[in-house]
């Protein structure tokens, strides 16, 4: 016991030191007020994604299991679009409003929530009818399969964004509670639709995105009625409104748009050498790991709010970023482990013998998450210091790499690539993001550090120093005039 006497006697001296952060970053968890609220906060945000992503991996199951793998795979296609147009959607209408929700328009959100549901509704219509014409066309021309789940897609996209905008809006009220409840809700409604679907044997990619249609509208409208209600008390200007998104959003644009492809281009490839069944393999694997992902994902919701709230506060900031990266990161690692013990029954009890062939894939695929865990906060850190040109050149290298390296890998490997390029695309995006922060910090310290020009008062009545002689300068009381020579 001589060593903890001594241990006792050397930490004060050592704490006084030299370890002034790692006190403040343990002070984030022995503080009770802080821990209650993050308790009931981030479990109402657990239990908010856990049903909604449980609804979805409802959906994944069904479809993997009772569909065939041609079927399936082309329903992963056509999801990847969706998810396409849904990085349209989301830098500029969700992401400001997480943001600009938080900080200049929180005394009258409601006000600002109901102006950017008119514009969901008015803009995404548009834009799906015209995606639904130009894909069916492309799609009659190249794999007529694929027509009547991209028509579904593009047709219940609007429905599913609504339900995402209304539940984040859940959060930067600091309410994940009424989000939960659409949970739910959704999750019900949901459920009920695909039991109904396999009694009457309509099960199809198509029906399957009708059902994800109809829960989130469900869901979307019981969240705003379980919303307390508010009397605005002042509105925002629309042009203020669009110019701020805009602003925000056009590299953040760029960057969704570019962060599609590390998640999605394998989906897309791999029918070019596997056919269909092979996409179909590689979302049966992701299948496995959506929970953790998404319950990583709510809590990120969770946070971004409160560093764009300390973005100015650079030790603050620092801390939470480094605390909340070992939380996710630590949930990751004990899911990664329960992956390894029970990943293989777990197979063999929700899909049978369809996909046994690709069991080995689960150790790779168990260190995914715990990468994405990291991107996310580091990702998430950017978007709140409102670093979304950076963010964008790394989404940029990211995607240039997954299109030329990615590809590659699944021409070579086949889904086992589409792991690996997950992987990798992980790193790079988690490497990418820290270089950003690290470079803004430096250039924000270069500019506080840059020395003012000293200006010397000129006394009342002194008239100005003559400037130097210059060819071709006439001088004047008004100063130089050019003149021709």
């Amino acid at each position: 016991m001589l060593w903890i006497s001594k241990a006792r006697l050397l930490w004060p001296r050592a704490a006084s030191n030299g370890l002034p952060f790692l006190r403040a970053f343990l002070r984030q968890f022995t503080d009770l007020t802080t821990i209650r609220n993050w308790l009931w906060k981030g479990g109402w945000a657990i239990l908010d994604q856990g049903l909604f992503a449980g609804a979805n991996f409802l959906l994944g199951v069904v479809l993997a299991r009772w569909l065939p793998a041609q079927e399936f795979g082309v329903y992963t296609v056509a999801y990847s679009g969706f998810l396409l147009l849904g990085t349209l959607h989301t830098p500029l209408l969700t992401e400001p409003m997480l943001v600009f929700g938080a900080t200049e328009y929180r005394h009258i959100f409601p006000s600002y929530l109901r102006m950017l549901t008119g514009m969901h509704w008015k803009g995404v219509g548009l834009v799906c009818i015209g995606l639904s014409l130009a894909t069916g066309s492309v799609a009659l021309l190249s794999q007529r399969s694929l027509y009547p789940a991209l028509a579904a897609a593009f047709a219940a996209a609007p429905f599913i964004l609504f339900s995402w905008l209304v539940r984040r809006s859940c959060y930067v009220e600091g309410r994940p509670e009424i989000a939960a409840c659409g949970g739910m809700i959704c999750f019900i409604a949901m459920s009920a639709g695909f039991f109904a679907l396999a009694l009457l044997h309509r099960l199809s990619a198509a029906s399957a995105f009708a059902v994800i249609a109809a829960g989130s509208a469900v869901s979307g409208v019981a969240i705003q009625r379980l919303m307390p209600p508010h009397v605005p008390s002042a509105h925002p200007q629309a042009r203020a409104v669009l110019r701020q998104h805009w602003s925000y959003g056009r590299w953040a644009l760029l960057a969704s748009g570019l962060s599609w492809a590390p998640a999605n281009w394998y989906y897309v490839v791999l029918p070019v050498w596997g056919g269909f069944e092979a996409t179909a393999a590689l979302r049966a694997l992701m299948i496995l790991i959506m929970p953790i992902l998404q319950a990583n994902n709510a809590l990120g919701l969770l946070v971004l709010p409160l560093l764009a709230n300390h973005r100015e506060n650079r030790p603050k900031f620092r801390r939470l970023v480094l605390s909340s990266s070992c939380l996710f990161a630590g949930l990751a690692c004990a899911y990664w482990l329960l992956l390894l013990a029970a990943g293989p029954k777990l197979m063999v009890w929700l899909y049978g013998d369809k996909y046994g062939a690709y069991l080995y894939y689960l150790p790779w695929l168990g260190a995914l998450p715990v990468l994405a865990a990291v991107t996310g906060v580091l990702c998430g850190a950017l978007r709140a210091r409102g670093d979304t040109r950076s963010l964008s050149i790394v989404y940029a290298l990211v995607a240039l790499l997954t299109v030329s390296g990615g590809t590659a890998l699944v021409a070579s490997f086949g889904p086992l690539g589409g792991v690996l390029g997950l992987t990798i695309s992980s790193v790079l995006t988690a490497a990418g993001s820290l270089l950003a922060i690290r470079r803004g910090y430096h250039a924000a310290d270069c500019a506080v550090a840059m020395p003012e020009k000293s200006v010397t008062p000129r006394p009342a009545g002194a008239q100005a120093a003559a400037p130097p002689y210059q060819p071709g300068v006439a001088r004047s009381g008004h100063g130089p005039v050019k003149v021709g020579i």
